[in-house]
């Protein structure tokens, strides 16, 4: 099981991915606690790429997030916000695309 905590922009998001269920939960919690709770869970064979996400930012220069693409075409951001740290994101999707490979 490989398990992401990304905290962003007053919400915290926990990615689980788990081979033996073959499932990826998604949780976003904002600062409320459960009241701002979202929980949403995906079946590892519905994700069809898992790239970084780059926009421009207002202050010049990019930004980046992870994203998955599902066979659906729905898009899933791994986190609430985009920020600079492309060499960190890029190692993340490493890290998912490995683990999701793997035996």
């Amino acid at each position: 099981m490989v398990g992401l905590l990304i905290i962003a922009a007053g919400s915290f998001i926990n990615c689980n991915f788990d081979k033996e269920s073959n499932s990826l939960t998604l949780s976003r919690y904002r600062w409320f606690g459960k009241l701002g709770k979202a929980i949403f869970l995906y079946s590892l064979n519905e994700i069809v790429d898992i790239k970084v996400e780059s926009s421009d930012s207002s202050e010049g220069g990019f930004v980046y997030r992870v994203t998955l693409t599902l066979a659906s075409g729905e898009t899933v951001p791994l986190s609430g916000c985009y920020s600079s740290e492309f060499e960190e994101k890029q190692e993340t999707v490493k890290t998912i695309k490995s683990f999701i490979a793997s035996n």
